[in-house]
């Protein structure tokens, strides 16, 4: 039996979704060095180099393990070309990366039973401070049957939790959805869904 929702302009509706994990974690990032270029500013605050690459594969961990051998990957993105920023610590002589702009990237979400979200978008930035991922342009994120399509969304990854602000397609099996906004809780599991308007199918089959 189909049920139609009546969720135009309500709260929200919050449904399970099917995976969780993570705890703190850090970040790291590697290039296909054959094709890079670097260009260099020294400015009032910390130098700064921005690298070009054609080819940019970038990788955040979960640091709950006890020894570095232990970090697992919980988010890697691929891109066909990327600009990346990194500044130099000139007390400590150690060099971050600060920033990284992204073209068609192609992202992984990794849990902690080995399940995976996949997002594709137009565009990406990663911002390493705050250990983000922002996707923009035609995103689609997917896991499973489970499709989510939006404009936009940023992963988490010390919360470990995707939100997106601007209006959510959901389509699956057994739902077919619009929404104004969605939070994605990968560690608890949980899909947040914001002014919902779409079907639900109940005891569809698995």
């Amino acid at each position: 039996m189909k049920y139609i929702l009546g969720y135009v302009l309500v709260c929200s509706i919050t449904m399970v979704a099917f995976f969780g994990c993570g705890n703190d974690s850090a970040q790291t990032y590697s290039l296909n060095e054959e094709k890079t270029s670097t260009d260099s500013t020294n400015s009032q605050s910390a130098p700064s180099q921005t690298i070009t690459s054609q080819g940019t594969r970038l990788v955040m961990y979960d640091e709950s393990g006890d020894i570095e051998e232990d970090l697992r990957p919980t988010f890697i993105v691929e891109a066909e070309s990327s600009k990346i920023t990194s500044e130099l610590d000139e007390e400590t002589s150690e060099v971050s990366m600060s920033n990284s702009v992204l073209t068609n990237p192609h992202a992984t979400i990794y849990t902690e039973d080995n399940q995976e979200f996949t997002i594709d978008a137009e565009s990406g930035e990663i911002d390493d401070e705050s250990q983000t991922a922002t996707l923009l342009g035609s995103v689609h994120l997917v896991s499973g049957d489970l499709n989510l399509s939006m404009n936009e969304m940023m992963w988490d990854n010390i919360s470990r939790v995707v939100e997106s602000k601007t209006a959510v397609d959901v389509d699956s099996d057994w739902a077919s959805l619009k929404a104004s906004s969605m939070t994605l809780d990968t560690d608890s599991g949980l899909l947040t869904l914001n002014n919902v308007t779409g079907s639900i199918t109940l005891g569809a089959k698995e």
